[in-house]
């Protein structure tokens, strides 16, 4: 399969960020930062392709760079390697700096300040906050034990929750030295927990092509859904699940089976 090679994109967030910085004057900083997130994002790329995932482009946000991936289709595993193999990389590159200073003592001066912004991205990026890393193995973790769409919303109050705080801290700072990076970082993490997928229909039926590719080398486990018979129709497209072929059950309201709906009939229709 032909892979895609990646591109970037920049969010309008981004382009704030980098407003407020030059005003800040520490734009050479996030520059630096922003570099170092680029690279950041190329190891969630090479890990990913490693795992035999497809990956699109790098979007440039207030929150850091994100790689996006064709789809979410991760197993369990997988996604909780994808998301840590990154940070864990500045991990190594700061602790590669300290190194340095052992060594080559006058390098301390020169390179104190990416030694903070490889900690800095390590320590942001595993906040349990998605969509950062860390957030991306707490849902990993929420989706082996709660339905996908259920570990999904989980992770989503939690990211509004966390902006919410970190706009308290902007407006706290307004009072002393402002600190506009904190109010930006606190929209973009806020817009992005309460933003609903509008490609969602288009990505479950990506998922089903996908599915039947699967079933042909190693099968794909077929998960039941039991439905009332006065159950929304137009719903059944929030219960499909990447992971699984889903097969609906009507019943009545005695729990009698009066019908089934498999999935092929939903995407193709």
């Amino acid at each position: 399969m032909k892979k895609k090679s990646l591109y970037f994109s920049v969010h309008y967030s981004f382009v704030l960020l980098m407003f407020s910085s030059l005003l800040l004057n520490v734009l050479n900083l996030v520059i630096y930062y922003f570099l170092f997130l680029v690279l950041h994002e190329m190891v969630h790329s090479f890990v990913a392709r490693k795992l035999g995932y497809k990956i699109g482009k790098i979007k440039l946000l207030a929150t850091g760079a994100v790689l996006e991936a064709e789809s979410d289709e991760f197993g369990f595993s997988d996604e909780i390697k994808i998301a840590v193999s990154a940070p864990l990389f500045n991990l190594v590159i700061a602790l590669l700096f300290v190194v340095s200073w052992w060594v080559v003592p006058e390098s301390y001066n020169y390179t104190l300040d990416l030694f903070v912004i490889n900690l800095a991205i390590f320590a942001f990026n595993m906040l349990p906050i998605f969509p950062l890393d860390g957030g991306r193995v707490l849902l990993a973790y929420l989706s082996k034990k709660y339905e996908r769409s259920k570990a999904v919303k989980t992770t989503r109050v939690i990211a509004v929750l966390f902006s919410l705080l970190l706009f308290c801290i902007f407006i706290v700072t307004l009072f002393f030295t402002p600190n506009f990076n904190f109010g930006i970082v606190a929209i973009s993490l806020f817009v992005g927990g309460i933003s609903e997928d509008k490609n969602a229909v288009y990505k479950k039926s990506f998922y089903f092509s996908r599915k039947y590719e699967r079933a042909k080398s190693k099968g794909v486990e077929i998960r039941k859904i039991y439905i009332s018979e006065d159950f929304k129709k137009a719903k059944l497209y929030k219960l499909l699940d990447a992971r699984f072929y889903t097969v609906f059950i009507v019943v009545d309201k005695d729990m009698n089976e009066i019908g089934v709906i498999k999935e092929k009939d939903i995407v193709l229709n």
